[in-house]
């Protein structure tokens, strides 16, 4: 293949961010992945919703470290992006891990959903974690899944 062919494949890439190294590593290769589709690349950093109100102590406070945060995800994402001449859309949701990506999902059509094998990501069940998690992540997403080791 030549340096300005593109390859046919997914037209809409979803990148799951949680600010680990892990997920910043399987972004730079959704980068490639993207390029060499000549695919839109979305990311997504999903914030957790508290499951009580006394888990949090200040409720504007907290809301704005989520903000910082997620903030800081997205510039990072977004300066990896722009050395790669690739545009982005980001998008920062909060609520429930899994509802939170496949309404992303099914709004923005995308086709495949990219998250990093070793991020810091919530379980799905209180009795399932790591790959078993990963797994039931991946069968419950109505489109393609890849998992960056």
């Amino acid at each position: 293949m030549n340096a300005g062919e593109r390859i046919m494949g997914f037209k809409k890439i979803l990148h799951r961010l949680d600010g680990s190294h892990a997920s910043f590593e399987a972004f730079r290769k959704t980068l490639a992945l993207a390029t060499a589709c000549g695919a839109e690349v979305h990311i997504v950093v999903v914030e957790k919703v508290p499951h009580y109100y006394g888990d949090v102590g200040d409720p504007d406070e907290a809301e704005q470290t989520v903000n910082t945060n997620s903030s800081r995800i997205a510039d990072i994402a977004q300066e990896m992006a722009r050395r790669e001449n690739v545009s982005i859309k980001a998008h920062v949701v909060v609520g429930p891990y899994v509802k939170s990506l496949l309404r992303l999902i099914s709004a923005e059509q995308c086709d495949l959903l990219v998250i990093a094998s070793a991020s810091r990501e919530p379980t799905l069940c209180r009795r399932t974690s790591g790959k078993n998690a990963r797994l039931r992540l991946v069968n419950r997403m109505p489109c393609s899944v890849l998992v960056v080791e």
